[in-house]
């Protein structure tokens, strides 16, 4: 199988992962609002997300997480 077919399999392999840190993070932030691991882990696997969503295609997701990140940059002012 040629790497250009399995990049979305394995974007969605590393989506999940992701999505597992992130919902662990947001269970964090809601037990401590000020918790900057939780806030860093959310950010990390939001550009990361973003930056895969980008390299198979996946404009939609790409800018979801887009927002996401901008978001959280809102709310560390």
């Amino acid at each position: 199988m040629s790497e250009e077919l399995r990049l979305p399999e394995l974007f969605r392999a590393e989506a999940a992962e992701h999505a597992a840190a992130i919902g662990g993070a947001l269970a964090a932030l809601a037990r401590d609002a000020r918790e900057a691991a939780a806030q860093a882990a959310i950010a990390r696997g939001a550009h990361t997300l973003r930056g895969a969503a980008q390299v198979v295609g996946l404009t939609e997701v790409a800018r979801l997480t887009q927002a996401v990140e901008k978001l959280l940059a809102e709310v560390g002012r």
